[in-house]
């Protein structure tokens, strides 16, 4: 009978493989990092942005088949009880689309039948610069104001990821892939 004595047979990683494994994996993730901030950005930009044209659509679609007036305001305040902002850029905070049969024209009204309430999402700003503060809808399908377009961006600087959403005064609604300005 013969028997050993020598190195056993060892299992498991050394602390110096370990650490260098741990080492080689902390600079794939710092690699990888920019590339995961811009598509976490185009990815919130692209979302956002097809809300509101999806919103944007049921307006006008709404408006036709209900033969009248149905507008999409900037939303403020809570979830629970939104309303329409008068004057500004910023449609960030989301927006509600309505029938406009009440005394505020543009305006959603107590008593006026609420379609859709959207909520804002963190980490985009949705601008309108002519400072519109709604877009309306006449039964006929066509936009009452002047050719419109959001700009809709991420809050951090990556400007790469911009679209833009254009409503012509047609009634005709697009989604382009880039800022408004180009």
């Amino acid at each position: 009978m013969m028997t050993t004595h020598g190195k056993q047979r060892q299992r498991g990683w050394t602390l110096v493989e370990l650490l260098c494994t741990l080492g080689i994996l902390a600079i794939v993730a710092a690699l990888a990092t920019p590339p995961l901030h811009r598509w976490v950005a185009r990815h919130t930009v692209a979302l956002q942005a097809s809300a509101l044209t999806s919103a944007l659509r049921l307006a006008r679609s709404e408006a036709i088949r209900r033969g009248q007036r149905v507008s999409l305001c900037a939303a403020v305040g809570t979830p629970d009880a939104p309303r329409c902002q008068t004057r500004t850029r910023d449609w960030s905070q989301g927006w509600l689309v309505f029938v406009d049969e009440g005394a505020t024209p543009r305006q959603w009204d107590e008593g006026e039948r609420l379609i859709a309430v959207q909520d804002g999402q963190g980490g985009v700003t949705i601008t309108l610069p002519s400072n519109q503060a709604s877009v309306s809808f006449t039964a006929s399908g066509l936009a009452l104001a002047d050719n419109s377009s959001f700009d809709v961006s991420p809050t951090m600087a990556e400007a790469a990821a911009a679209q833009c959403v254009r409503v012509a005064t047609s009634g005709r609604i697009r989604l382009q892939e880039a800022p408004c300005a180009s």
